[in-house]
C-alpha cells in the first residue's frame, strides 16, 4: 500500500502540466516582504513579539562566535523541512536571537535565523529577518532565504531576480542555481532550468536530486531517453533512493517499456 501511493504520488508529479516541486525541497521556500531602513526603529522594536523568537540569553563574545559556527555547519550539511529537523532549526533560532540581542546589526545571525524559520514555515518571521539581514549588509544567505520566499508565494521575477544577486556574490553556490533552476520551471522556462541545472551538476556532481531535478525538467521538455539517463545517474551514485526508481519507471512506462517499468516500481 505504501509503494503504491508513492507511485500514484510520482505518477502524479511527473504528468502535471506545470513543473512540481523537486523533492528535496517541498514546502522550504517562504513569504517575503521588504522593510525599508525607514521603518527599522519599530519593527525592531518588535522583535520580540515574533513567534519564534525564543529564550534570548545573554552571551559573550566567544559563545556568540560558537553559536555562528555551530549554525553555519548545520546549514552546510543541510536542514530540510520535515518534523524531525523541527527542534534543530528552533535551537538554531534560539542561537540567534541571542546573537541578535548582544549584536543587533548581525546581517549572518538574521539571515541564518531566516533560514531557520524556514524549516519552521514561519513565513512572516522569515520575511522580517531576511529581509533586516540585506539592509544592514547585503549577503548571500540574506538574498538566497529571501528568494526561497518569493518563490513560494509564486512571485518568480522577485525570486529569480533575489537568487541571481545570491549568486552574484557566491557564484559556486550549486544550491543557489539548483533553486534558481526549480524556480525557473515553476515560471515554465524549462530551458533556463536546465542551464541553471548543469551549471549547479558542473559545480557539485555528486548529488542526486540533482540528477532527479534534471530528468524531470528533461522529461517537460519531452526529452524521456535523457531523463532515464539522468535518473540511472542519479541510482549510480545513491542505489537506496527508492524515489529515483519510481521516477525511472514512470519515464519508462511512458516510453512503453512496461517490462522495465515494472521492475523499477
Amino acid at each position: 500500500m505504501i509503494a503504491m501511493n508513492k507511485a500514484n504520488k510520482f505518477k502524479e508529479i511527473l504528468f502535471k502540466k506545470r513543473l512540481p516541486r523537486p523533492i528535496f525541497y517541498v514546502g522550504l521556500i517562504v513569504v517575503m516582504s521588504v522593510i525599508t531602513t525607514d521603518n527599522f526603529s519599530r519593527w525592531f522594536s518588535n522583535i520580540s513579539t515574533n513567534s519564534h523568537s525564543i529564550n534570548a540569553v545573554k552571551i559573550d563574545d566567544y559563545i556568540e562566535k560558537d553559536y555562528i559556527e555551530k549554525t553555519k555547519s548545520i546549514f552546510k550539511t543541510g536542514l530540510a523541512v520535515n518534523e524531525s529537523n523541527h527542534q534543530t532549526a528552533k535551537e538554531v533560532i534560539q542561537m540567534m536571537d541571542s546573537v541578535i540581542m548582544k549584536d543587533p546589526l548581525n546581517a549572518i545571525a538574521y539571515s541564518y535565523r531566516a533560514r531557520a524559520k524556514n524549516v519552521l514555515e514561519d513565513s512572516e518571521g522569515s520575511i522580517a529577518d531576511a529581509s533586516q539581514s540585506i539592509i544592514i549588509q547585503p549577503n548571500f544567505s540574506g538574498y538566497y532565504a529571501r528568494g526561497f520566499a518569493y518563490s513560494k508565494i509564486s512571485n518568480y521575477s522577485k525570486s529569480i531576480s533575489d537568487l541571481t544577486k545570491a549568486i552574484e556574490i557566491n557564484p559556486n553556490s550549486y544550491i543557489a542555481y539548483e533553486h534558481r533552476a526549480f524556480t525557473r520551471g515553476l515560471n515554465d522556462d524549462i530551458e533556463g532550468a536546465i542551464k541553471d541545472m548543469n551549471k549547479s551538476i558542473s559545480i557539485k556532481s555528486d548529488r542526486e536530486l540533482a540528477y532527479n531535478i534534471l530528468g524531470e525538467l528533461k522529461e517537460k521538455q519531452g526529452n524521456t531517453d535523457e531523463a532515464i539517463e539522468l535518473y540511472q545517474k542519479s541510482i549510480s551514485i545513491n542505489p537506496s533512493n527508492s524515489n529515483t526508481y519510481y521516477l525511472l519507471g514512470y519515464a519508462r512506462k511512458s516510453k512503453g517499456e512496461l517490462d522495465q517499468a515494472k521492475i523499477n516500481f
